[in-house]
């Protein structure tokens, strides 16, 4: 089954920017994500993590890309 994983609004501080400033100080960014992916239906049948994707690991990829500084036009 391929399902949407949604991350609505994900509130994360970054040093993002143009300005010297803003990569000092930093700012709060908000982050929605969908991830498509394909669950196994096991999962779905009996409530269990094993065979779909945790939440906590997509939340983890977006703390860690935002967490590299860039520029308004996303290179560092």
């Amino acid at each position: 089954m391929i399902v949407t994983i949604e991350i609505n609004e994900l509130k994360v501080y970054a040093f993002h920017g143009v300005l010297p400033q803003e990569r000092t100080i930093g700012n709060d960014f908000v982050v929605t994500v969908h991830v498509r992916c394909r669950i196994m239906d096991q999962a779905m049948a009996d409530d269990s993590i094993e065979g779909t994707i945790n939440y906590a690991d997509i939340v983890n990829v977006v703390k860690n890309v935002m967490s590299k500084p860039s520029s308004l036009n996303g290179v560092s």
